[in-house]
């Protein structure tokens, strides 16, 4: 049964995870997402550059350290100590349903990764229901996408005038409002209106029927040309992505300290597919933003049951520094492989 509070009984449900150290958002005045030591710290995360993956997924993770003096007794593993029951607040629908295609990669077949999964299994996710989706946003052409989607989500909050309705979705997310009085029929209907309207503004579309057939452009070099040469190969585009997933493994040795550590990388880079014989299987900038495209709208779709990567928050659209469009490329696609939308 869905909640209503008012905004000052959010904020003090907020504040009571944050006396117990359980509280993590977007941090107001900056791009990151952390551990709060205030509710009134939470900035809004629809004006926050990056996602909430850095929570699940640090761009500076150590695996594990030790003084090389005493290694054996030194030895600390790296995976994070979360509180189960934290609260994680504020992110994007479209955040939320990023991160439940990550957690479908990490723990895949045998492999379950362990850092990973130390804050997915613990972190209750509150999602912000977008009631004001930005230009650039495309959600609602990908499947399961929406302004107000629950996929990876355990309760979703909208902001209703002067109130906050909360949908649990989970059992996880229902136990942890069940204090809350119900929304009434009335509060449910000014939700749907909400919503609806909401999701009026999303007019951006991508055709997502290109996945299938989108591997007979792969070598059409002049389809990708343009693109190429615009690419300047900086990785915002990846580090701002909420469903990019790749890392780098490094060792570090400073002093007497060493550790293993692992980092966002990105397919955009030159070292990222650097072989040691000095080949580089994709040498250009061309063969790089091609292999992101390609996996966003195609790759990734035809090994996963049809689910397209991309997740169409507009992150990768508003930061290009070359103001290369996503958007733009699948319509493209799409008019070469005859598939419009």
């Amino acid at each position: 049964m869905a909640k209503k509070l008012s905004h000052a009984q959010l904020m003090d449900w907020l504040a009571s995870f944050v006396a117990e150290g359980k509280l993590f958002g977007p941090v107001k005045d900056s791009h990151r997402w952390q551990k709060l030591d205030n509710a009134n710290d939470i900035g809004c995360a629809f004006e926050t550059v990056l996602s909430p993956k850095d929570i699940f997924f640090p761009q500076d993770q150590t695996m594990f350290d030790f003084d090389l003096r005493k290694p054996m007794e030194t030895l600390s593993d790296g995976t994070p100590e979360i509180s189960d029951g934290a609260v994680l607040v504020g992110l994007h629908p479209c955040d939320a349903r990023a991160l439940e295609l990550i957690n479908r990669v990490y723990n895949e077949g045998d492999y379950k990764d362990a850092y990973f999964n130390a804050a997915w299994n613990k972190i209750v996710r509150v999602a912000v229901g977008c009631t004001n989706p930005p230009k650039t946003c495309f959600c609602t052409s990908l499947v399961g996408g929406s302004p107000f989607g629950t996929q990876g989500v355990d309760i979703l909050a909208t902001p209703t005038g002067e109130n906050w309705i909360l949908e649990p979705i989970t059992p996880r997310g229902t136990a942890i409002v069940a204090q809350f009085a119900d929304a009434s029929a009335s509060d449910m209907d000014m939700l749907a209106m909400a919503k609806k309207e909401a999701t009026g503004k999303v007019d951006s579309s991508v055709p997502t029927e290109i996945a299938d057939n989108m591997w007979d452009l792969f070598n059409k070099d002049e389809f990708w040309f343009d693109i190429g040469n615009r690419c300047l190969g900086c990785g915002i585009c990846t580090f701002v992505c909420p469903s990019c997933y790749c890392f780098d493994i490094n060792d570090e040795h400073i002093d007497e300290k060493a550790r293993r550590y692992r980092t966002w990388d990105t397919c955009q880079f030159r070292q990222f597919t650097l072989e040691a014989s000095g080949h580089n299987p994709r040498g250009t900038q061309k063969e790089r933003i091609r292999q992101r495209m390609m996996h966003k709208l195609s790759f990734f779709a035809r090994r996963y049951d049809g689910t397209q990567l991309c997740v169409g928050c507009g992150r990768c659209v508003r930061e290009c520094p070359v103001n290369i469009d996503i958007r733009a490329i699948a319509h493209g696609a799409g008019e070469e492989l005859g598939v419009r939308k």
